[in-house]
């Protein structure tokens, strides 16, 4: 691997400028496709694509005006910096999904997820 740094800090700024805090947990689905097998009644098996959203999982720091109702409202382009691996993430043409929790001892939101039908790091 070229950069095999991970982690650091991380912004997450929606495509309307406004940047919220981002808490401990990134995942990314960076593929627009699943692959599945089964099996067929003669023994071989049929391979199974189907298509799907890209995916970033975060927990959040909900602060500044932002609420997760202002979240699941908001449709557009999401960029998530990484400073210390210098990478950044851009998330087009999507979406909030997901059933928000807030912890309300860490201020900790999870739940949230957006989806997107383009993904590129850069």
């Amino acid at each position: 691997m070229a950069n095999d740094k991970v982690g650091g800090t991380m912004i997450l700024t929606l495509g309307d400028g406004r940047r919220v805090k981002m808490r401990g947990d990134f995942e990314v689905d960076p593929s627009a496709y699943t692959k599945e097998t089964e099996k067929n009644l003669d023994g071989s098996f049929a391979q199974v694509i189907k298509p799907r959203n890209y995916k970033a999982m975060m927990s959040l720091e909900l602060s500044d005006g932002v609420t997760s109702e202002d979240l699941l409202a908001f449709d557009g382009n999401i960029t998530i910096e990484e400073s210390h691996t210098r990478r950044t993430h851009l998330f087009t043409d999507g979406t909030f999904t997901g059933d928000p929790k807030t912890d309300r001892m860490t201020g900790k939101t999870t739940g949230l997820a957006f989806e997107s039908t383009v993904y590129r790091v850069i």
